[in-house]
């Protein structure tokens, strides 16, 4: 899904301007701002362009002046201000349910962010993606929900949380030194995915305020929600996400894709077309996305860029790389850096 199609709900909104408003903004100039009815926010089931959440978070770090609002919006989450989902989870049985209801449900909230639980040998990870789009949420979205994890995990568990890495998807700030002191473990930035990684004993940790009967019937209601939601599950979006997946490790030619959406690739070809749009087209929008995304980090070299890129050689990188931005990796390296 192109990412100016993707929505919100409203209460990611209404979170976002309480925490402008503990700030010290008020939450009817942050909205004249980003030019979004005030009435609208009255509609629980209304959802809004991204494009109108991602302008709000960049108006209140440049009105508060604050680099780290995500963050410290995060940390300051109050008890329901996600709806349905958010009671869900509270009322849970053990910090495992909590999570999983928080991935079942995240949906209700955003329609290209994926909450996963994976769960290993030792530690369990919370991770943070998009869908279909491998650069995931921004800066300040990624921080608030990174941090939100552990705040509401904190706060309905009633422990400290022993944390053992922390990914991020956007670039290192200059200053990290309020991430080391919220999250108290290593830190690791420009990574494929945003990620909490914990002690797997914490997920049988009790919640103290649990509910089983409310829970049930949160649960219910949440997915009769969840099948009211409209459907994008078009071609193009389905080749995006199919795209995101294989240009980590895998192979994203036009036949492995197809195999995979078990679909011939003539009709592929036919279905993309009739959409205005094409694999190659698709595959070169999402690699010039991620080329600009990797060479932030001045830790990967560009050959090392042009391979997570899947192409056969840098040459054939750098070639495309000058049809995209008229610039080479090298120079766009310097203008970043």
């Amino acid at each position: 899904m192109a990412r100016q199609q993707v929505t919100v709900s409203t209460h990611i909104i209404k979170v976002v301007l309480r925490a402008g408003e503990n700030a010290g903004i008020d939450p009817l100039v942050a909205l004249q701002a980003i030019h979004l009815r005030p009435e609208i926010l009255d509609d629980s089931s209304a959802r809004v362009s991204i494009d109108l959440e991602i302008a709000l978070w960049d108006f209140l770090v440049s009105r508060t002046g604050d680099p780290f609002f995500g963050l410290n919006a995060g940390e300051g989450l109050t008890p329901g201000e996600f709806d349905v989902m958010d009671y869900a989870i509270r009322s849970s049985k053990n910090m495992q349910q909590a999570l999983e209801n928080a991935a079942r449900y995240n949906r209700l909230l955003h329609d290209e962010a994926i909450l996963e639980l994976v769960v290993g040998e030792t530690t369990a990870t919370m991770q943070h993606y998009f869908r279909s789009d491998p650069r995931g949420a921004n800066w300040q979205a990624a921080d608030f929900t990174l941090a939100s994890i552990l705040s509401i995990g904190r706060a309905i568990t009633g422990q400290e949380w022993q944390v053992y890495k922390v990914c991020f998807q956007h670039a290192e700030p200059e200053d990290i030194t309020v991430y080391k002191q919220f999250f108290s473990c290593p830190l690791e930035f420009l990574c494929d995915k945003n990620a909490i990684e914990f002690s797997k004993q914490l997920l049988q940790a009790p919640i103290p305020n649990s509910d089983p009967a409310l829970n049930l019937v949160l649960r219910r209601h949440a997915d009769d929600m969840l099948k009211n939601l409209p459907k994008a599950e078009d071609i193009v979006q389905r080749v995006r996400e199919q795209l995101a997946k294989s240009l980590r490790g895998g192979n994203p030619g036009i036949e492995a894709i197809a195999e995979t959406l078990n679909i011939t690739t003539r009709t592929l070809q036919r279905q993309l077309k009739e959409n205005g749009t094409s694999h190659k087209a698709l595959l070169d929008d999402m690699r010039k996305e991620l080329a600009s995304h990797y060479l932030q980090n001045k830790n990967l070299g560009v050959s090392e860029v042009a391979y997570l890129l899947g192409f056969s050689e840098p040459s054939v990188f750098h070639r495309a790389f000058k049809r995209w931005f008229d610039i080479t990796p090298g120079e766009f390296r310097i203008e970043q850096l």
